[in-house]
C-alpha cells in the first residue's frame, strides 16, 4: 500500500509539474522563445508561397510567386544560400535559380539563360532573396502580444494570431521588412493593416504568414491590392545541403 501512495504521489507531483509549466507558457514566450532558437541555426531550409492580387482596369489579375530556399553556414563568414523561384502572371511564368558562395558574386538562371553578377545588385534587382524567409525571425514586444491567445492545432503546434497596424508592423519588422514585402508590387505602395499567423512546434517557427491589403500606384494608375504569404520552414535543426548549379564558377559576368 505504501507504495501504491508513493507512486500516486509521485504521477500527481509530475503532473503538476506539466499543468503548471503549461500555465506558464504565454504567447511572447511561446513565439519569442522559438524566434531565438531559429536564430541558433546553423542552417535552414524553406518553402515561400506569395500572392499578389490586384483588380487593372476591370480585370482580375493574380501573381503567384513560389520559392524554395536552403541556406548553410549562417554563422561562418561565408554563408552559402539557392533559390528556386517561379512567378507567373497573365498566362506567362519565369523561372529563376539564385545560387550564393558567400563572395561577392550571385549566380543565377533565369528563363534558361545562366550568367553571375554583383551580389547586391542581383539581390536589388531580383525581390526573390533569403530576406523573406529571414527578416521576418524577430522578437515580438510584449505589448503586441498582450491580448493575443495561443491555439492549439490538432498535429501538436501552437499557432498565435495578431493583427498589426501598418505603422506597427513597420516599428517592429523594420522599413527593409516592408519594402520586401510589396517590391513586387507596383511602383509606389502603403501598406494597410496586417494578419500575421505565427506557428511553433517542438520549440521552432514552422510556419509564418502574413496578409494584408494595400494601395499602389500601377504604370500611374491607382490599384487595390493585397497580398498573402506563407513561409514553411522545413525540417529546423536538421542539417541543410545547399548544392551549387553545375559549372556555375564559368557563369559570364552581366550587369543588372
Amino acid at each position: 500500500m505504501r507504495k501504491f501512495l508513493s507512486a500516486a504521489l509521485a504521477v500527481c507531483m509530475l503532473l503538476s509539474v506539466v499543468l503548471l509549466t503549461s500555465c506558464g507558457e504565454t504567447p511572447e514566450s511561446l513565439i519569442n522563445g522559438a524566434v531565438l532558437n531559429m536564430a541558433q541555426l546553423e542552417s535552414m531550409e524553406a518553402n515561400v508561397d506569395m500572392e499578389v492580387k490586384m483588380n487593372m482596369m476591370g480585370v482580375d489579375v493574380s501573381v503567384p510567386i513560389d520559392m524554395h530556399l536552403a541556406m548553410a553556414d549562417l554563422k561562418s563568414e561565408k554563408p552559402v544560400a539557392a533559390i528556386d523561384a517561379e512567378m507567373s502572371m497573365m498566362g506567362d511564368t519565369v523561372t529563376m535559380n539564385m545560387y550564393m558562395d558567400g563572395s561577392e558574386w550571385a549566380y543565377l538562371t533565369v528563363a534558361g539563360v545562366s550568367y553571375k553578377a554583383n551580389l547586391a545588385d542581383a539581390i536589388a534587382a531580383f525581390p526573390m532573396d533569403t530576406s523573406s524567409a529571414t527578416d521576418v525571425l524577430k522578437e515580438l514586444p510584449a505589448d503586441l502580444l498582450a491580448d493575443a491567445e495561443i491555439v492549439k492545432n490538432e498535429d501538436g503546434s501552437k499557432s498565435v494570431a495578431l493583427l498589426i497596424t501598418a505603422d506597427k508592423f513597420s516599428e517592429v519588422y523594420g522599413a527593409d521588412v516592408m519594402e520586401g514585402l510589396t517590391a513586387t508590387a507596383g511602383d509606389s505602395v502603403t501598406m494597410k493593416d496586417v494578419t500575421v499567423v505565427i506557428t511553433v512546434k517542438d520549440g521552432y517557427i514552422v510556419e509564418y504568414d502574413m496578409a494584408f491589403d494595400m494601395d499602389m500606384t500601377v504604370e500611374g494608375k491607382d490599384v487595390a491590392a493585397s497580398m498573402d504569404m506563407k513561409i514553411h520552414y522545413l525540417n529546423a535543426g536538421q542539417a541543410v545541403t545547399v548544392n551549387p548549379p553545375a559549372g556555375y564558377q564559368d557563369f559570364p559576368e552581366l550587369d543588372v
